[in-house]
């Protein structure tokens, strides 16, 4: 999946393959919805308070976003393939709000992510990735805040002691962006499908997703080994090593495997009670790990190795 950026408005009401729209133009023309851009207030200054307009720097355009978030998910609900990404609005303003990517080819914007149809490319859900915003309220939490239905579900599944994903954190709000389509309109067939790049596509996120809506939604996508927590990168890290040296068209499959959350702090603890023992009595910690259920990882020699996991 791609986003294509219009870099100028009047790519919106053209005629080349890929550009514009003929919603545009039988709408009204371009120079009439330019005349009305520029008079166009989108938030009054005074209606926002000096702290709140310090703490966020997206505060001018909050309202008019929350209707268009309101909107998109009130039209449509995707029930079969759906993928989240980023999407980057270009912009030269000193804001806090945009960030430095090198590798995009907008490499100064404000960053949004979006909940797309597979198919269709109808995007369910967008929110913006917070960067400036230095209000108190978690990313999750301002979610729910549009979305107040999603509120008492989302945190108590976040609550769960088996679930190792916090509030606070981003992962949190793709979780909301995800299940809201399951909490809206659950598909009639049990199943929906979540199709990630390798940023996304985490272990830990896919269970979260799945308790969160009771084993509808399931994941698949490549893998990025660095984001997969450390008990599951190590069996990756050696899989990879053993395909690289196969022929072309071999595979290996690795389960993925759950830790207890707050295993950190039983390392410690494992670690302190180390340093009473004689160095020869001295072990390794090594964390309560069980096997997912259907939950894994292939990681298949082509041209070059690649890595998927899926739990569907």
């Amino acid at each position: 999946m791609s986003f294509i950026p219009f870099s100028e408005m009047k790519e919106l009401w053209s005629k080349e393959m890929f550009k514009g729209h003929p919603h545009f133009p039988l709408t009204m023309a371009r120079n009439r919805f330019e005349s009305i851009r520029g008079r166009f207030p989108i938030h009054a200054p005074e209606s926002v308070s000096v702290e709140r307009r310090e703490l966020d720097p997206l505060w001018h355009s909050r309202r008019l976003m929350t209707q268009i978030q309101q909107r998109f998910a009130a039209i449509v609900v995707h029930v079969g393939a759906v993928s989240l990404d980023e999407n980057t609005v270009r912009t030269k303003a000193r804001t806090a709000a945009k960030t430095f990517m090198p590798s995009k080819p907008d490499k100064y914007g404000v960053r949004f992510y979006s909940v797309v149809g597979w198919k269709s490319l109808y995007t369910y859900a967008m929110w913006d990735n917070g960067s400036g915003n230095r209000t108190r309220a978690s990313p999750a939490g301002r979610y729910v805040d549009v979305f107040p239905e999603l509120r008492s579900a989302l945190f108590r599944t976040l609550e769960r002691p088996e679930i190792p994903i916090k509030r606070s954190e981003a992962g949190a709000l793709w979780v909301a962006m995800w299940g809201h389509l399951t909490k809206q309109y659950a598909a009639l067939n049990g199943h929906r499908l979540l199709i990630c790049d390798n940023f996304y596509t985490r272990h830990n996120l896919a269970k979260t997703i799945l308790a969160f809506n009771d084993g509808e939604m399931k994941m698949i996508g490549t893998v990025r080994i660095s984001l997969q927590g450390k008990w599951n990168a190590m069996e990756l890290e050696a899989a990879k090593a053993r395909v690289d040296e196969c022929e072309r068209g071999s595979w290996e499959l690795i389960a993925a495997v759950d830790v207890p959350p707050g295993w950190e702090k039983l390392q410690e603890k494992h670690k302190r009670a180390q340093k009473k023992l004689p160095p020869h009595l001295q072990t390794p910690y090594m964390a309560p790990m069980t096997i997912a259920a259907k939950s894994g990882n292939i990681v298949f020699r082509d041209k070059q190795t690649v890595i998927f996991y899926t739990n569907d």
